[in-house]
């Protein structure tokens, strides 16, 4: 053997189990700090698919609850904004004079119903009781409830087109 095959032989320090113990502490580092890598990535994963599938679900139930009550609403402009044209102006154009309370009525209701679709109609967790379209009915339990300007709004609007015998059904 050589001198320096025999001095590494001879080093008390330099042992082959020192240096796979060593090796073996590494890896055990390195392997740790790669689960954790993996587990932080795993639970980010989870946290984005749990909270894509609960938004998912909860527009579906909201879309479910509030299509019905934006389609009423629509109805109910339309019958005002309809009323506004037919009896608002004269064939010649010109406002009627005696009836100018009653289309400043209609035309504020017109106003705030558009207002209304620059507007959550939703809020909450509760949602209206009723399957009909009106909204003087208050709260169950479901996709959110309306909100109270929502509310407010379209019931002065129904009083109206009431008021007004404007449409068909409500």
């Amino acid at each position: 053997m050589s001198n320096s095959s025999r001095d590494t032989e001879d080093d008390v320090w330099d042992t082959d189990t020192e240096k796979e113990a060593a090796e073996r502490r590494i890896g055990e580092r390195s392997l740790r700090r790669l689960e954790g890598t993996f587990v932080t990535a795993g639970y980010s994963d989870g946290v984005e698919a749990s909270k894509y599938e609960n938004m998912q679900t909860g527009f579906d139930q909201a879309l479910d609850y509030a299509l019905p009550h934006g389609r009423h609403a629509g109805r109910l402009l339309g019958r005002l904004v309809a009323y506004r044209e037919i009896h608002g102006r004269s064939a010649t154009g010109a406002h009627y004079d005696s009836d100018s309370a009653l289309i400043a009525a209609v035309d504020s209701a017109i106003t705030r119903l558009r207002a209304l679709e620059s507007r959550s109609v939703l809020v909450g967790s509760k949602s209206c009781a009723s399957d009909s379209c009106s909204c003087s009915s208050g709260g169950g339990g479901g996709a959110g409830t309306l909100s109270q300007t929502y509310v407010v709004v379209v019931q002065e609007a129904e009083a109206l087109v009431s008021r007004l015998a404007v449409g068909g059904d409500k």
